[in-house]
């Protein structure tokens, strides 16, 4: 609910950001429903249905890549006093990621799912129906838990490629913080041997 209520806010480039994710995962969903129709139209021909399904990775890839990319762009998914009052912190953001782009994901895949559905014929009464029914293997039942699975990959992949690692979007330090830590230790002048607890706490040094 909580990934749905941030989308709800983002602004219009986060938005098509996200929706340029549901189509390449919805690509990736729908190459490999493709591949798996194969190997069912063909079952002497398990060399060549491998074969298309290893083909398949190259497109996951990208989605993680797109993934990844857009999780890092997401200002969502940046550290907030907001955030920090909800329980996310630095160290839950990468969760939040996670949330967003499997269910981006998700979406992806369901309609994945329903263009292939209706392509290869199994929606009746909508434009356009049953036009790659022989390429889609039409008249064979696909192993639903094959579909599923294939289905899953794409958001799980995404997920996990969209989860940024724990405090990447921590401000850096300032120029000369090292120097003035070091000036701060020194045995050289007439200083306290502690550093400063302000800059400890607010940058973990």
């Amino acid at each position: 609910m909580l990934a749905l209520r941030l989308a709800r806010g983002a602004d219009p480039t986060a938005l098509c950001r996200r929706l340029l994710l549901v189509c390449a995962a919805a690509g990736v969903g729908f190459l490999l429903l493709s591949a798996l129709a194969y190997a069912v139209g063909h079952p002497g021909e398990g060399r060549s249905a491998a074969l298309r399904l290893a083909w398949c990775a190259v497109p996951l890839a990208a989605n993680v890549q797109l993934a990844i990319a857009v999780a890092r762009a997401d200002p969502a998914t940046r550290p907030a006093s907001g955030l920090d009052m909800a329980g996310l912190g630095p160290a839950r953001v990468p969760v939040l990621a996670a949330m967003s782009t499997a269910l981006a994901g998700t979406v992806g895949s369901g309609l994945a799912l329903l263009l292939f559905l209706h392509l290869r014929g199994d929606l009746i009464g909508l434009p356009f129906g049953g036009a790659a029914a022989g390429t889609l293997g039409a008249g064979r039942s696909l192993p639903l838990g094959a579909a599923l699975t294939l289905l899953a990959v794409a958001p799980a992949a995404a997920a996990a490629g969209g989860s940024p690692a724990p405090f990447t979007h921590l401000p850096l330090p300032p120029r000369g913080l090292v120097q003035n830590l070091s000036a701060a230790v020194s045995p050289d002048r007439n200083t306290s041997l502690q550093p400063d607890r302000r800059i400890v706490a607010r940058y973990g040094c």
